[in-house]
């Protein structure tokens, strides 16, 4: 997203703002209601429901790609997802 703000004496700032989101998808109604889940209640389409939220504010996807992650849990126990990012 890109904007320029006036200043002056005739100068103009251009600001660039720039979002990086990296999720596991993980749905859990214990921390969010089903009824506040981007891309509905069944949870399926929330990558695409954000990129129409972002890209509706003027920001524009640049990349999208999986990415390896491991979950600590406690001191013996660990979880090997898959996170999405998009910048």
């Amino acid at each position: 997203m890109s904007s320029s703000l006036p200043l002056t004496h005739g100068i103009a700032l251009d600001i660039f703002v720039s979002c990086l989101f990296n999720s596991i998808s993980n749905r859990l109604e214990e921390f969010t209601p089903k009824a506040n889940w981007l891309g509905g209640a069944g949870g399926e389409g929330s990558i695409e429901a954000l990129t129409e939220v972002m890209t509706a504010n003027g920001f524009v996807l640049l990349e999208k790609k999986e990415l390896p992650l491991v979950l600590r849990e406690h001191k013996r126990k660990y979880q090997w997802v898959v996170s999405f990012m998009s910048w």
